[in-house]
């Protein structure tokens, strides 16, 4: 039988320890984050941390730099390591599109784009509102925008939670 443990941590460089030992239990970790080019080159220290952060736009840029110098580690002790963040990347896809010139109404309406933009457009509109109800608006108003904003914001976070369980399940076939 298949067992996965789910870990969420606050982005702060002094978790990285504990998350160290947390992670250093499982076989298989899938981290939160889209998959980038150079993943593999940072894991086998064949590239240098900062030379692969470097091009990255980081929130939480020491966090970061710890956690990647433990996924090394991890990797070296024989660890698999999985970038897995559907939503972040049908995101940066949807900005390469529309930086060549396309348009939201040019995306199909099946495609997993499609959704990731609803997603984000209502709950940036929804936070938008919210901002100038915020200094226009009445009590209430502001009060009833927070909550449509909340509405917006988990929906979007729903669909973000729903897409990376969906990835981790589908990659979790070959692991036991």
């Amino acid at each position: 039988m298949k067992h996965i443990n789910i870990g969420f941590s606050i982005h702060r460089p002094e978790m990285v320890p504990v998350m160290a030992r947390i992670m250093g239990q499982h076989d298989v970790i899938f981290l939160e984050e889209p998959p980038e080019v150079n993943f593999e080159n940072m894991l086998n220290r064949s590239l240098g941390v900062d030379d692969y952060l470097m091009p990255l736009d980081l929130e939480y840029p020491e966090f970061s730099r710890r956690m990647c110098h433990l996924e090394q580690e991890l990797y070296a002790s024989g660890k698999q390591l999985i970038q897995v963040e559907p939503f972040v990347e049908a995101l940066l896809s949807i900005h390469e599109y529309f930086a060549q010139g396309n348009k939201p109404e040019d995306l199909e309406q099946e495609a997993l784009q499609y959704f990731v933009y609803l997603a984000e457009r209502n709950a940036t509109g929804a936070l938008l509102k919210y901002y100038r109800t915020a200094v226009t608006g009445s009590f209430e108003a502001t009060v009833e925008a927070t909550r449509q904003f909340a509405r917006a914001d988990a929906a979007r976070f729903r669909l973000r939670d729903s897409l990376r369980a969906q990835a981790i399940a589908q990659q979790t076939g070959g692991h036991e």
